[in-house]
């Protein structure tokens, strides 16, 4: 038997998850997004707080149009998708360093005899754990943590801003992650 190859009885049976169903994991995701997309569009083309004037009963009345909830709650919703391509990117950058699951490569993709002295991907491994928490963390809603402000005038608010700038972070930690996966098929071929 050569090096790393595993006997054909150990093997799993089939390919895990992350392989397997990526599609059906990636759809709703996509949709996710594409949805949020619109709804940030239609909000953007619209926004006003001007008053409609009654004249006839001498009247202004004030709607809620610059409210931004569909902004806050889009974020929301891309955020949690963009978490949920993380965790897949996650769980199949595992697989590939993982000697049990990879088809016949080394352990960590270390291209040495001796593990304890070439860690091969082990930190990229470890890094990809950390972007995963992160994801976990920056996935939770923000337009839930509203507060009344304004002597009460405010008393529900979208905090769209926040929730904006939490989903550019989570692009950004997606970032991360897409190039250390592009690192590791690079490696991995």
């Amino acid at each position: 038997q050569k090096l790393y190859e595993m006997d054909p009885l150990q093997k799993p049976k089939q390919n895990r998850y992350a392989l397997r169903t990526s599609p059906q994991w990636l759809g709703p995701l996509i949709k996710v997004i594409r949805s949020s997309t619109k709804s940030i569009e239609r909000e953007i083309n619209f926004v006003n707080d001007n008053p409609l004037i009654d004249v006839s009963r001498n009247k202004a009345l004030h709607g809620g149009n610059f409210q931004r909830t569909p902004i806050g709650v889009s974020m929301g919703n891309t955020r949690l998708a963009v978490a949920l391509i993380g965790k897949l990117m996650f769980a199949q950058f595992f697989e590939l360093v993982n000697d049990f699951y990879n088809n016949g490569l080394p352990s960590n993709l270390f291209s040495g005899r001796n593990p304890s002295l070439d860690y091969g991907f082990k930190g990229a491994e470890i890094a990809m754990a950390t972007y995963c928490s992160k994801f976990q963390f920056l996935a939770n809603p923000v337009t839930n943590h509203v507060q009344s402000v304004e002597q009460h005038n405010q008393d529900m608010n979208s905090l769209g801003l926040i929730s904006s700038r939490k989903t550019t972070e989570a692009i950004d930690v997606l970032k991360l992650m897409s190039s250390t996966c592009a690192k590791r098929l690079i490696c991995g071929i």
